[in-house]
């Protein structure tokens, strides 16, 4: 079954650009790949990838229009296998607002959905997960809790750890990914994608060999997420 995965998270600051550019990555190794930018104001994960052969289009999904233009873009193309989304800040209330004609869409194209909400260790990402997670009730996706390790180790992450809503989605099934936090002086560099940056002469040895131990850890991780 195709997937679109959608990353997201109604507070802005937490990542999701950061970690919407590595997921494209990943899923762009073994399928054909679609990404949509929809952080119109600064679409900077599209021109991370505008070098690359990676389909990417920039959609505003903070309105109707842009959906329905979403959902004709999936329906024309045909051979995409994986979707990646980028939502901005503060879209909660329209992704509940569209989902039912949404996730009919996707049942009727064979898209499997999953949504990808990247959190910090601030409280309100906890707020904002529970009031998505209560709004999309009725509907079938996978559910990721991605864990930004930018903001501390995974061990700091005690209001996540210790909060009911977690207990709440670990008991349905839903999963969690802490994505360790990559050293500054390689994201200084992070123009393009990681895969290309590995092979041009901008890293010292030091930051190669960190760069590819990254690489592999978080790729593995998310290896392990799509098959559970």
């Amino acid at each position: 079954m195709k997937r679109i995965t959608i990353v997201t998270s109604e507070k802005g600051g937490v990542g999701k650009s950061f970690h919407s550019k590595i997921k494209t990555e990943f899923k762009h190794k073994n399928s054909k790949v679609l990404l949509i930018d929809s952080d119109i104001a600064n679409p900077d994960v599209c021109r991370y990838f505008k070098n690359s052969d990676i389909n990417s289009k920039q959609i505003n999904l903070t309105n109707h229009n842009g959906w329905m233009d979403f959902i004709d873009l999936l329906d024309e193309e045909k051979d995409i296998d994986e979707v990646v989304v980028n939502m901005p800040a503060r879209t909660n209330k329209i992704l509940i607002a569209e989902a039912e004609v949404f996730f009919e869409v996707c049942k009727q194209l064979n898209f499997k959905v999953v949504i990808d909400f990247v959190i910090s260790r601030d409280t309100y990402c906890l707020v904002l997960l529970k009031q998505l997670y209560e709004g999309l009730s009725g509907f079938s996706f996978k559910l990721n809790i991605v864990l930004n390790g930018y903001f501390g180790e995974q061990e700091k992450f005690t209001r996540w750890h210790e909060s009911k809503i977690r207990k709440q989605l670990l008991d349905d099934n839903r999963s969690e990914l802490y994505l360790p936090d990559l050293d500054d002086r390689i994201v200084d560099k992070l123009k393009a994608p990681t895969l290309e940056l590995l092979k041009t002469k901008e890293l010292s040895l030091s930051e190669r060999m960190n760069l590819e131990r990254w690489i592999t850890k978080v790729f593995n991780k998310l290896e392990e997420m799509d098959n559970e």
